[in-house]
């Protein structure tokens, strides 16, 4: 049997149909508001989601449209401050999400070199040569070289962890929840799309002075009337953002720390090793 599917209302308008575990999840994260406005064919006319016991066991056929929301669309007034008041867009907590994933596959980028080849994908006699290269680079350019090929990597890495887990470690640690256009997680190819897409598109293929401006660009639609990015606009992907509590703030203050640290260490190193 399947799960009730429904509609909600946000400022922008209606959105749906979305599986009723993808509605309970947004409404538990903080990324809906408890009066949200929600319908399935089940009620006759639009109703807050506080007010909706939810079963998930029926399996309902949606045969006709909702009805015409109200006029007036405003939340009412809460009287205290929920965790549904979270904004949902938030592009500097998604570039630190994935500043987070970024820096944790650079750091085992050694790890998976050496998997590459203990596999076989990567043939033994082209190891030397590959250590060899390297090893002649300029320290500038390689610390060039070793970004853009860890944001390349990076790629089917995170297209394996969202179509398995729904998630990555920079997303979860943010609490930022990545769902296709029904409310479920990711298939492989539809991650591993839109993995490529922020790759040229927001990172610029990891290439510093270009990933500037394609991340300024990212920024400028992000907070946008539309608020949300191109790959994000053209595969359909919903992003929601839930509570980020004491802990994970701690977290991620710790790693700004680290990242700015590091950046200024690598830059130093890079300059007197020219």
């Amino acid at each position: 049997m399947g799960e009730r599917h429904w509609h909600y209302l946000t400022e922008n308008g209606r959105v749906g149909p979305v599986p009723e575990s993808r509605l309970k999840e947004m409404l538990d994260a903080g990324a809906l508001r408890p009066q949200t406005l929600v319908w399935s064919d089940l009620l006759a006319e639009w109703t807050p989601a506080s007010k909706i016991r939810f079963s998930g066991h029926e399996t309902v056929v949606v045969l006709k449209d909702p009805p015409e929301p109200p006029i007036d669309l405003s939340p009412e007034p809460a009287q205290t401050t929920h965790a549904s008041d979270i904004p949902q867009v938030r592009p500097w907590i998604r570039f630190w999400a994935r500043q987070i994933d970024i820096t944790l596959a650079s750091l085992n980028m050694g790890f998976l070199f050496g998997g590459l080849v203990f596999l076989g994908i990567i043939p033994a006699p082209l190891v030397q040569p590959i250590l060899n290269f390297a090893t002649n680079l300029s320290p500038r350019f390689s610390d060039i070289l070793s970004i853009m090929l860890t944001v390349l990597v990076w790629i089917p890495i995170e297209a394996s962890l969202l179509s398995r887990w729904g998630t990555t470690p920079g997303k979860w640690l943010l609490n930022i929840t990545l769902r296709d256009p029904e409310g479920r997680k990711l298939i492989f190819p539809a991650a591993f799309k839109r993995g490529v897409w922020v790759w040229w598109r927001g990172m610029g293929a990891g290439f510093p002075i270009v990933s500037f401006f394609t991340l300024c660009a990212a920024f400028g639609d992000l907070t946008s009337a539309e608020g949300k990015t191109t790959w994000d606009r053209d595969g359909g992907f919903v992003i929601s953002h839930g509570k980020i509590g004491f802990l994970r703030g701690a977290l991620l203050t710790a790693f700004v720390v680290f990242f700015f640290v590091s950046t200024v260490v690598t830059i130093g190193q890079s300059f007197k090793g020219d």
